[in-house]
């Protein structure tokens, strides 16, 4: 079913081309598909509610007899043509689209954002493909660091709806337009087994090279040694160089302390020779001072690749022994916003940005539109189950379903604030507009079946007899 979803949504996307557009129509259809069944549910829901009073009686007469009780409330019903579950049936097929209909949301969403990525990856020179191997442009990482700093970037086309970047991202102030590493990481974990199509096998390549740890490589690490060593004379014929490059291959049989140890009788400079050491075998939680002295010998290096450089120069500014080449514009993105870091009585956790530009994905918008549709779709619930929509007297009796109908109220409003929180935009734009639905239709319906009771008054042979039913029901 959820492939069956995909497939209309990416039809309805190839007339209107957006998606948020496409999920409102998509849900349209949906809901017009169970228009009729809505409308059976209400009108079992409003008799029920219109049998209240004759219940009532019934369990005052037959108070202490729960099996004659149970058995004329069911004479009730059948004479009455009402059926207490029919109410449900609406609820426990819509539940089930809900389900579906957030795992397709996920899943075209896991693909756009991947094909998102690698278009602007491909773009922006930060990789390129040849012969199946993804290169990362480790020089270039810098370039657009610094034009997302200047808010120079455009990553491409995002799917825009309204005041939402990116309907594949979530409308959060703490979400931007282009997914971070974990959360491409996530995507990658989750649902990297439907990321399939040569387009899709190519984007997921990148990905993967763009969310994965990266240390120097060997043909690296060696252009980088060699640059060095050759400024203490030491060529690349030479028996101290050969020793280097057997151990950065791994088929030395020297340690790491032996071959420092030689290096150190020709290299004299102490910084120049933790240089060497940290390319040989790079080294986390280096203090400032140490940091600093491989920084001013990094930048010192004449001949070495650029991009061999900026590695270099990202291992260093992350301290580690290996860095993800994607945290760099993470790192970027978040200084444009100056978010801000807190809790709340001191164990939960929140966070906002001070600063608001064109990288924020969303405004908190939906998840509030979200809660606020469901506390007044939840309060018509109730009401729409019952005559004409009348408030419940002191005792209850006109609202059957008011214990059900206060759980709803606070329980579903706080849900549907969390789940728009941290879905993507368009299941929330789906989440709001099934509220909206919800609303339209209450009133909508309950109108109809105003008017259906009014036209069954003018004309008696078309309804039932209540009096003769109820008469009946409330026989001994």
């Amino acid at each position: 079913m959820t492939g069956f979803f995909i497939s209309i949504l990416e039809w309805i996307f190839g007339w209107v081309n957006n998606y948020g557009w496409s999920v409102i129509i998509f849900t349209l259809f949906v809901k017009l598909v169970l228009l009729p069944l809505d409308i059976k549910s209400r009108q079992s829901m409003r008799a029920m509610n219109l049998l209240n009073p004759q219940l009532e009686t019934l369990k005052k007469r037959y108070a202490n007899d729960q099996e004659k009780l149970n058995r004329k409330m069911q004479e009730l019903y059948r004479s009455n043509h009402v059926s207490p579950l029919s109410g449900c049936l609406p609820i426990l097929i819509q539940m089930p689209i809900l389900f579906i209909m957030f795992a397709a949301m996920r899943r075209v969403a896991a693909q756009q954002q991947v094909k998102m990525v690698y278009n602007w990856l491909l773009s922006s020179g930060l990789a390129s493909i040849e012969d199946g191997a993804v290169t990362l442009h480790w020089d270039v990482l810098s370039q657009v660091s610094s034009q997302i700093s200047a808010l120079e970037m455009d990553f491409g086309e995002t799917q825009s709806w309204f005041w939402i970047k990116s309907v594949f991202q979530a409308d959060n102030m703490n979400r931007f337009v282009i997914p971070s590493v974990s959360e491409l990481t996530a995507t990658l974990n989750q649902y990297g087994e439907y990321l399939t199509g040569e387009e899709l096998d190519v984007a997921r390549k990148f990905i993967e090279a763009y969310t994965n740890g990266a240390g120097l490589g060997n043909a690296e690490k060696l252009n980088v040694l060699q640059t060095v060593l050759s400024g203490f004379g030491v060529s690349e014929t030479d028996e101290l160089f050969a020793s280097v490059k057997a151990f950065v291959e791994g088929t030395s049989t020297a340690t790491f302390e032996e071959l420092c140890e030689s290096i150190a009788e020709t290299v004299k400079d102490q910084n120049a020779l933790a240089f060497i050491k940290y390319v040989l075998q790079p080294t986390a939680n280096l203090d400032a001072a140490a940091l600093s002295a491989l920084r001013d010998c990094l930048n010192g290096l004449q001949g070495v690749d650029a991009s061999v450089k900026e590695h270099i120069s990202c291992l260093l500014n992350d301290n580690a022994t290996k860095t993800v080449f994607g945290s760099g514009i993470d790192k970027a993105l978040a200084g444009t916003v100056k978010s801000y870091s807190g809790s709340i009585l001191g164990f939960i956790s929140i966070g906002f940005p001070t600063k608001f530009n064109k990288y924020v994905n969303g405004y908190f918008i939906l998840p509030i539109l979200a809660c606020a549709t469901q506390v007044l779709a939840s309060k018509l619930q109730p009401a729409t189950a019952g005559a004409d929509m009348q408030p419940a007297g002191k005792d209850g009796s006109a609202k059957p379903a008011g214990s059900t109908g206060k759980i709803m109220k606070w329980l579903f409003p706080i849900m549907s604030l969390w789940i728009c929180w941290s879905s993507t935009a368009a299941f929330a734009i789906y989440w709001v507009f099934v509220n909206v639905w919800s609303i339209v239709s209450s009133y909508g319906i309950n109108f109809f079946l105003v008017w259906k009771d009014k036209q069954n008054k003018n004309n008696p042979k078309s309804g039932n007899d209540n009096s003769k039913n109820k008469k009946e029901a409330l026989q001994p």
